[in-house]
C-alpha cells in the first residue's frame, strides 16, 4: 500500500477519533491504561507526522536537518486542534497533549532525516 492511500486512510481515522472526542465517545476502558492520553497523542500525532512527512517531503531549504512540509503541516493541525478544544464543551486545551503531540512529530521529523540521509548515502 503506497504512503498516500496510508495517509488518506490514518487521516480518516484521525478525524474519528477526532468526533468521538468531541462527542464525548472515547471508550472508559482506556482511562484504565496508565498513561494512555499522552501515549496515544504521542504515538497518533507522530505517525500522522511520519505519513504526512513521507508524502509531502519536499524540505524547508536551507537547513541541515531536513524539515519536510509533511511535518509542517501535522505541527500546525495539532496546535489548531488542540487550541481549538477550548471551543467544546467536551474537550479542554491542555499544553501537556499538545506537548506529546509536538513530541510524538519531533521523533517521526528524525526518523524521516535519518531515513533521506541513509537514502542518499
Amino acid at each position: 500500500m503506497t504512503h498516500k492511500i496510508q495517509l488518506v486512510l490514518y487521516s480518516a481515522a484521525m478525524v474519528l477519533i477526532g468526533f468521538l472526542a468531541y462527542a464525548g465517545l472515547i471508550p472508559t476502558k482506556l482511562h484504565d491504561i496508565p498513561y494512555y492520553d499522552s501515549i496515544g497523542h504521542f504515538i497518533l500525532y507522530g505517525w500522522w507526522g511520519y505519513l504526512l512527512g513521507k508524502v509531502f517531503h519536499k524540505s524547508v531549504s536551507g537547513t541541515t536537518f531536513r524539515l519536510p512540509h509533511g511535518i509542517i503541516l501535522a505541527t500546525a493541525i495539532a496546535i489548531v486542534e488542540e487550541t481549538l478544544q477550548q471551543l467544546s464543551p467536551m474537550r479542554s486545551f491542555s499544553l501537556y497533549d499538545l506537548g506529546f503531540d509536538l513530541l510524538g512529530i519531533a521523533t517521526s521529523a528524525v526518523v524521516l532525516n535519518h531515513h533521506f540521509r541513509n537514502r542518499k548515502e
